[in-house]
């Protein structure tokens, strides 16, 4: 250890053996719809599921191992996520920032920003 007078030796380290497996399969869906204006919708689903072997502390039969196979604890199934975005109509190509303050507020707050 630096900084102090003892040594590490291979008698103080300690080995922790976890025996054990996870298999991910999925399936991920993205639908994106943009419209005029602006406005933008997204969809994502995601189908998953996760399926281990030595999720837990202690394995029923060490005979047979594969016996323990199941789902895993943090196995999520189903994710659906959703969102939409529209585009304020501010800035210099746009209904609102053609011209006067609106215009140089938008250039001094760095260009184009879309709110969601």
């Amino acid at each position: 250890m630096p900084g102090t007078g003892s040594s590490i030796t291979l008698a103080d380290v300690i080995r922790i053996q976890k025996d054990g497996y996870t298999r991910y399969n999925g399936l991920q869906v993205k639908i994106e719809k943009r419209y005029s204006k602006g406005v933008t919708f997204l969809a994502s689903y995601g189908w998953s599921k996760t399926l281990s072997l030595g999720d837990t502390d202690f394995v029923q039969n060490p005979w047979n191992w594969a016996a323990d196979r199941s789902v895993a604890g943090q196995d999520v199934t189903h994710h659906l996520v959703g969102s939409a975005v529209y585009a304020l109509p501010i800035g210099r190509a746009e209904r609102l920032g053609r011209t006067g303050a609106v215009r140089s507020t938008h250039s001094l707050a760095g260009g184009a920003w879309a709110p969601s």
